[in-house]
């Protein structure tokens, strides 16, 4: 049985399989790889400073009939737009769902499940992307987005200097 919740970031770092979660998503989803300085390399102190004051919060998926293993995570950074300041915004940092989890429906859930704990939490817009490699090598994640209510807003492009 998988289980859905909030967790304090402290709690997730210290998961056994925390870094293998982390550089499994690193290796499969980051751009830029071949660039020393886009080595793994994450400013937790910045984000346990926001968890503090509720900009930054952490979503997870752990697998009970494995002793609560960790098998994904969804990271936001949650406060009033800057455009729109009565809009409070959760900006999806970063998911990933560890690859033996990946069928069923245990990377829609961990999805489905965040969305009325978003609201819960006072935010009224969620912002969220896709890799486009992950998209030409898989199929990408847009009919999953949509099927959760999520409209296409925008392409990023990046490009190092």
């Amino acid at each position: 049985m998988i289980t859905y919740q909030w967790e304090p970031l402290g709690k997730a770092l210290r998961e056994p399989n925390i870094n293998d979660l982390l550089l499994a998503h690193w290796y499969e989803l980051a751009v830029h790889k071949d660039d020393p300085r886009m080595q793994l390399d994450p400013d937790y102190e910045l984000m346990y400073n926001a968890e503090k004051v509720g900009m930054f919060k952490v979503w997870t998926a752990r697998d009970r009939a494995m002793n609560d293993l960790l098998v994904g995570y969804i990271a936001f950074w949650i406060r009033p737009h800057v455009h729109y300041k009565t809009v409070r915004t959760a900006v999806e940092d970063l998911f990933f769902m560890s690859p033996n989890y990946r069928k069923g429906l245990v990377g829609y859930k961990l999805w489905a499940t965040v969305i009325p704990a978003l609201k819960e939490h006072g935010v009224h817009r969620i912002v969220t992307h896709s890799k486009l490699h992950f998209e030409k090598d898989r199929g990408g994640l847009a009919k999953v987005f949509q099927r959760l209510g999520f409209e296409p807003m925008d392409m990023l492009y990046s490009r190092m200097l």
